[in-house]
């Protein structure tokens, strides 16, 4: 019996809509297999009948006639099977009953849009399951991300204690994919002034402008107390890094320089960057 007019009709998401749509569509199938059934079970009985007339109408029967006796044993041994399986179904469609009932509560607008509602959330389901197996990859990938993090983690913490322990208290500010310092600068002590020449890779070009004061001092020969001047830049960029960090450099000796000018000039770049001295 259908709703009243006036009564608003609406369509919650719910699984028992989904159920509705899935015993009709069950409802539909069986009948059909039905009839079929039933139509093939008569279609055989009266073959069989017919079979049976002949044979009682003669004693001895000829090769054909025993060949139909033999389709027409099989044909009973199909029926049987035919029989029981419209027996199945009509097991299966009784259940349904109350299904019909069910129709019987709404108008066909609001049947028709009861199956499309329903068959609007499976196809949500079938979304909604797509979903959280891309979750459940997801998560298991972030969960092996998070471990590789962990492991590099614990890594630079040891790398950092390593370096502490050697002087070199921060990690490089530029490295290879190996882990290695890659260099900005040489470095040349000659007693009264220093030279700096650029010693950075040429894939770093574009970072070195991002690097305060870098381009500036590249390519100079400088007093000490210029070179403090020029290399402070770079030293507060590397402090502001996350985490902060160290420029390398390479140092080179020179003829003309003493062992105290070298010492006191080591020092001094020192203070701006780690280094690397040639042998």
């Amino acid at each position: 019996m259908a709703r009243e007019s006036g009564d608003s009709f609406l369509l919650p998401m719910t699984l028992a809509e989904v159920s509705i749509l899935l015993f009709f569509l069950l409802l539909f199938v069986a009948v059909s297999q039905i009839r079929e059934v039933e139509s093939e079970a008569r279609r055989s009985a009266a073959e069989v009948e017919k079979l049976q007339n002949q044979m009682s109408k003669v004693k001895n029967l000829s090769e054909s006639e025993i060949q139909k006796a033999i389709e027409g044993a099989k044909k009973e041994k199909k029926i049987e099977r035919l029989q029981e399986k419209v027996s199945n179904l009509q097991r299966e469609v009784s259940g349904l009953d109350s299904l019909i009932q069910i129709r019987e509560r709404y108008s066909d607008d609001e049947f028709d849009e009861l199956v499309r509602e329903a068959s609007r959330n499976i196809n949500r389901q079938q979304k909604i399951n797509r979903l959280t197996e891309r979750l459940e990859e997801a998560q298991s990938a972030l969960d092996s991300t998070q471990n590789v993090l962990g492991d590099y983690r614990a890594q630079s913490i040891n790398l950092t204690r390593r370096l502490r322990e050697a002087g070199q208290g921060y990690p490089p500010c530029w490295a290879d994919e190996e882990g290695n310092p890659q260099y900005i600068y040489t470095v040349q002590l000659l007693g009264d002034s220093l030279a700096v020449r650029p010693n950075w890779p040429n894939s770093r070009e574009g970072d070195l402008k991002e690097v305060d004061g870098a381009s500036t001092l590249a390519g100079r020969k400088v007093s000490r107390g210029r070179f403090a001047e020029l290399a402070g830049p770079v030293l507060e960029w590397s402090k502001r890094q996350d985490p902060e960090c160290r420029h390398f450099v390479v140092i080179e000796d020179s003829e003309r320089t003493t062992k105290e000018e070298f010492k006191d000039e080591l020092l001094l770049v020192e203070r701006f960057f780690y280094k690397y001295i040639e042998r």
